[in-house]
C-alpha cells in the first residue's frame, strides 16, 4: 500500500514541478495571449518571470519552503515518537505532506478538523493506532499555535503602534 501512496506521491510532486517549470515558460508563447483563456496563464508567467528574474531568489524561496516542510514531518515524527507510535520516518515523509495540503483547503478554521481526519485516514492505511493519530495531531496544532504565539504578539504591538 505504501509502494502505491510513494508512485503516487511521486507523481503529482513530478507534475507540480514540470507544470512549475512549463509556467516559466510560457510568456514566450505570444500567440497565446489571444485566447481569453490562456491569456491569463501567460499574464501570470510574465509575473512569475519579473518576480523570478534573479534565478537565486527562486532558489533562495524553494529551498525555504523544503526546509521548512522537512522541519514539520521531522516535528510529526518526534510527536509519534513521544505517543509509541510504531512510524517509520519515511512513512511520515508520505504520508505528511498530502495531510498538510488538505489543510490549506478553506473549508475548516485554521485546517483544524481536516487535518485530523486526513491523518487518521492516512494512517490507517499503515495500521497505526487512531487515538494515537488523533493525538498526534491535536498535538501538532497546539504546537503550531505555540510557536506562532511570539509572533502573534509582535503583530499585534506593531499595529498599535501605527
Amino acid at each position: 500500500m505504501i509502494t502505491t501512496s510513494l508512485y503516487s506521491s511521486s507523481i503529482i510532486t513530478l507534475s507540480g514541478i514540470t507544470g512549475f517549470a512549463l509556467l516559466f515558460q510560457l510568456h514566450r508563447l505570444t500567440f497565446l495571449t489571444n485566447i481569453k483563456f490562456l491569456n491569463l496563464f501567460v499574464r501570470l508567467a510574465n509575473r512569475l518571470n519579473a518576480l523570478y528574474a534573479s534565478r537565486l531568489l527562486l532558489i533562495k524561496h524553494i529551498s525555504i519552503s523544503v526546509i521548512v516542510h522537512f522541519f514539520s514531518v521531522l516535528t510529526m515524527y518526534a510527536l509519534s515518537l513521544a505517543l509509541s507510535l510504531e512510524l517509520s520516518f519515511q512513512t511520515l515523509l508520505i504520508a505528511v505532506p498530502p495531510v498538510f495540503l488538505l489543510t490549506i483547503v478553506p473549508i475548516s478554521l485554521a485546517g483544524w478538523g481536516v487535518r485530523e481526519g486526513a491523518m487518521i485516514g492516512i494512517f490507517m492505511l499503515v495500521g497505526a493506532d487512531q487515538t494515537k493519530v488523533l493525538a498526534m495531531s491535536i498535538l501538532y496544532g497546539l504546537l503550531l499555535i505555540l510557536s506562532a504565539t511570539p509572533g502573534a504578539y509582535f503583530w499585534i504591538k506593531s499595529k498599535k503602534a501605527t
